[in-house]
């Protein structure tokens, strides 16, 4: 696969799933990324989806760096 793990944790840093792209985990990035959609819109409503935006955050860029790194594999 070759990818580099800074790159997929560093792409996930700035938006959830991205780095998910990145590996080439298409359905884990979009999910990612529905999650985050979902939570901002929660959190904007009454701020209970903060947790959701910071879980999702965490989660996207420890699941890219491993999934890089080979860790882990794709969906």
């Amino acid at each position: 696969m070759n990818k580099s793990p800074g790159v997929a944790l560093l792409l996930s840093f700035f938006v959830p799933g991205v780095g998910q792209f990145y590996n080439g985990d298409t359905k884990r990035g979009l999910l990612m990324f529905g999650i985050l959609l979902v939570s901002w819109f929660l959190a904007a409503a009454g701020g209970i989806g903060f947790i959701g935006v910071f879980g999702v955050w965490v989660w996207g860029m420890i699941n890219a760096y491993q999934v890089a790194s080979g860790k882990t594999t794709m969906m």
